[in-house]
């Protein structure tokens, strides 16, 4: 179900089928007019899409909610154990071990790194086996990754548990209790985390650290030729929005 709302929520996806149902019009009801009205709406929601003034826009609400912080920002003094989300990990592939994480996953791994190193505090790994190769678990690809680096294993807690982010707040919410936890992940999956934490965890004292930024803070309109890096980040958007509203309800 995930994987077809995420084909849904990409525009490319809205306009084949607006394209299909254009055709079914045209040719089997004789309507061409609303036919080419509907054509002409998919190709203008197409060109927008492609537009970053309008991608930027549909981000900046998810993107920065929350503050934004330096590894080295005072702020994030108090914080006593730090909460690294899953990404994902490409198992099927013969490239190095460290082409394998995705941008969004090599980020959450190598703050939660850094942070580890310059507030030297313990770290809380979550996800389950989700994976390609379902015999390898999420949580311990990571900490083989930090182990590798310099951390040591004493400082790792796997909950090797999760295939969504609800399964692994749930998992992770016992550990919480009586500590200042730094969460890591993605800039637009923050909100949808906040939400959750009320819901599961409505006590616990948590810092949001947003990594993979898709857009800037402040907004600007300018034209550009059109750019399928803009409609990938309305349908990453479109998904969370969707999500948002999703576990609003369930709250």
């Amino acid at each position: 179900m995930r994987e077809l709302i995420q084909v849904l929520c990409s525009p490319i996806s809205q306009c084949l089928l607006v394209f299909i149902f254009s055709a079914y019009l045209r040719y089997a009801k004789r309507n061409k007019k609303w036919a080419v009205r509907l054509i002409w709406t998919a190709c203008i929601w197409l060109f927008l899409c492609s537009q970053y003034f309008f991608s930027t826009l549909l981000l900046l609400p998810l993107e920065h909610r929350f503050p934004s912080y330096s590894i080295q920002s005072e702020s994030l003094n108090k914080a006593t154990q730090i909460f690294v989300l899953a990404g994902y990990y490409r198992t099927k592939t013969p490239l190095p071990e460290h082409t394998k994480w995705p941008n969004a996953s090599y980020q959450r791994i190598t703050n939660t790194l850094f942070l580890h190193q310059h507030l030297d505090i313990p770290v809380i790994i979550s996800g389950g086996n989700f994976l390609h190769d379902p015999e390898l678990n999420y949580a311990t690809a990571v900490a083989q990754f930090l182990v590798q680096r310099g951390v040591q294993p004493s400082a790792l807690t796997l909950v090797k548990e999760g295939t969504n982010t609800l399964e692994e707040m749930t998992a992770v919410a016992p550990l919480l209790s009586g500590q200042t936890t730094l969460v890591i992940s993605s800039a637009t999956h923050i909100p949808r985390l906040a939400l959750n934490f009320q819901r599961i965890a409505p006590h616990a004292d948590v810092l949001f650290f947003p990594v993979e930024y898709l857009s800037n803070s402040v907004w600007e309109f300018t034209l550009n030729t059109p750019a399928t890096t803009s409609i990938e980040r309305v349908e990453r958007a479109i998904y969370e929005y969707l999500a948002l509203i999703n576990t609003y309800f369930n709250n």
